[in-house]
């Protein structure tokens, strides 16, 4: 799990509220002295209000395969690409309009970990995302991209 720090410009006046909610739990196999190779499932959900009646919101549900570098100092390095489908909302007092979209994501992260033991580390992580996509019912693509600073607990249970 982590928090969003997202490249919009948030107006104060028009009381605009930006909530992101991220959740990616991650499978992986180490393959190498330090190179883990896995999947993962990441959720992604936005909502933005506007003026307290207009709201937007957009989810995105992925699939990726990803492959990290841990170095001997508690450095990690990761890349991640991957595929998946979500919907944008759109509400304006009692109208709303769905649209649904199929997508990749790509990611780039750096971080530390902190090794509690030899099988739990505490892991923080920068992450650079982009998400690219083509609607279904209209012929119009989108791209959205952010960074990321999340915090999660590692749990190796093999060697």
């Amino acid at each position: 799990m982590g928090i969003g720090i997202r490249n919009q410009n948030i107006n104060f006046n028009s009381a605009t509220a930006i909530v992101d909610f991220n959740i990616s739990p991650k499978v992986g196999k180490f393959l190498g002295k330090g190179w883990l190779c896995g999947i993962d499932f990441d959720y992604f959900a936005s909502v933005a209000s506007f003026n307290a009646q207009n709201e937007y919101r957009f989810l995105l549900r992925s699939y990726n395969g990803f492959v990290r570098y841990y170095a001997p100092t508690g450095f990690l390095l990761e890349a991640a690409m991957g595929y998946g489908d979500g919907n944008e909302k759109y509400i304006s007092g009692d109208e709303t309009q769905s649209i649904g979209f199929d997508g990749y994501r790509y990611a780039l992260a750096a971080g530390i970990a902190n090794y509690w033991s030899e099988r739990v580390s505490f892991e923080l992580l920068l992450k650079y995302t982009g998400s690219a996509g083509n609607y279904k019912e209209v012929e119009e693509r989108f791209f959205i991209n952010g960074l990321s600073l999340s915090a999660g607990v590692s749990l190796s249970l093999g060697k």
